[in-house]
């Protein structure tokens, strides 16, 4: 899993990492910002054609919208762009 933080909250991608190692079966690999800081909605982003993880994720985090943008040689699976919404982690 890659986590990007484009929320505007200082932080919050290592919040998310931290919150998801409890889980045995989710691998986060890398955690950044850009430089868009106001984004409202977390977005999740399924690059390998494998929508049960971003579902899962999804129920995990209790918000996100599922994109799919399938990139065979992209090193994650997951992409989870963390947005305004992502609160109590």
């Amino acid at each position: 899993v890659e986590i990007i933080n484009a929320s505007g909250i200082s932080g919050q991608a290592q919040k998310l990492r931290d919150y998801l190692q409890k889980y045995k079966d989710i691998d986060v690999k890398i955690i950044s910002k850009t430089k868009q800081n106001n984004l409202e909605n977390t977005i999740i982003i399924d690059r390998k054609a494998n929508i049960r993880s971003a579902q899962r994720l999804k129920e995990i985090l209790r918000v996100g919208q599922i994109k799919r943008e399938v990139k065979p040689n992209y090193l994650w699976d997951i992409t989870i762009i963390i947005g305004k919404d992502l609160k109590g982690i």
